[in-house]
C-alpha cells in the first residue's frame, strides 16, 4: 500500500530504488525480535501522534524504511538467502537505472551493460515485474522531475537540463504524456495543495 508520492521531495529515486522489499521476487516476510517489534509499534504511534503534520509523517516513514532496509538485509545475510539468477537481473536492472537514470533513457544502454538484447531485456522485466523496460526507467525519471517540481529552487528548463532532456519543450510533452497534465500546472497544484494542508 506504500505510494511513492508519499515522500516526494525529501527522498531520491535511487533511495527508493535501494529498497529490496518492494520488488517483485524478493524476500518480503522477516523475523524480528520483541524489541525490534516494539521499536516499530513506537515509529507507528508517532505516526498517529503527527498525523496532521504532513512533513513529520514523511520524515517518520523514511526513518522507517531505513530502520526496515536494515532488518531486512540482516535477515538475508543470517539466513545465507541467495537470489535467485532473474532476481539478481533484476535488481541489476533497477540499481543501473538508479545510477544513470539522469543521462541515459534508452533501454538499449541497460541492455548493453547487462549483455542481452533491448527486446530480450524487454520480456524479461515483463514477466517478472508486470511492467516493461521503458516503464520502469520512466518511473524513476518522472518520480525525480515530480520532486524536483514540488520545490521552486529549479525552474521547468533547469530540470529538464538536470534530467538531460534535449529542450524544456521535449521535457513537457514527455512529462503530461507521463503524469497527464504539464509540469507548470504539476506545480502549481502541489504548491496549492501544500498551503491548503498547512495547519491553521
Amino acid at each position: 500500500m506504500f505510494r511513492e508520492a508519499l515522500l516526494e521531495g525529501i527522498v531520491t529515486p535511487e533511495f527508493l530504488a535501494s529498497l529490496p522489499f518492494f520488488l517483485l521476487g524478493e524476500q518480503h516476510v522477516i523475523s524480528i525480535s520483541n524489541d525490534q517489534h516494539q521499536k516499530i509499534k513506537a515509529i507507528f504511534k508517532l505516526m498517529q501522534d503527527f498525523e496532521k503534520e504532513r512533513e513529520v509523517v514523511m520524515g517518520i516513514t523514511f526513518s522507517l524504511l531505513v530502520y526496515i532496509k536494515k532488518l531486512s538485509e540482516a535477515e538475508v545475510l543470517a539466513s545465507k538467502y541467495h537470489l535467485s539468477i532473474k532476481e539478481q537481473q533484476v535488481r541489476k536492472f533497477r540499481s543501473l537505472i538508479a545510477k544513470h537514470f539522469r543521462e541515459e533513457k534508452q533501454v538499449r544502454f541497460y541492455a548493453d551493460k547487462m549483455n542481452t538484447t533491448p527486446k530480450y531485456l524487454g520480456e524479461f522485466l515483463l514477466s517478472e515485474t508486470g511492467k516493461s523496460a521503458k516503464c520502469i526507467i520512466n518511473d524513476v525519471i518522472f518520480l525525480e522531475a515530480k520532486s524536483l517540481l514540488k520545490q521552486i529552487a529549479m525552474s521547468v528548463q533547469e530540470i529538464s537540463l538536470h534530467l538531460s532532456f534535449a529542450n524544456s519543450s521535449y521535457f513537457s510533452k514527455a512529462f503530461k504524456k507521463y503524469v497527464g497534465v504539464a509540469p507548470l500546472t504539476y506545480r502549481k497544484k502541489q504548491l496549492h495543495s501544500e498551503y491548503w494542508e498547512l495547519p491553521s
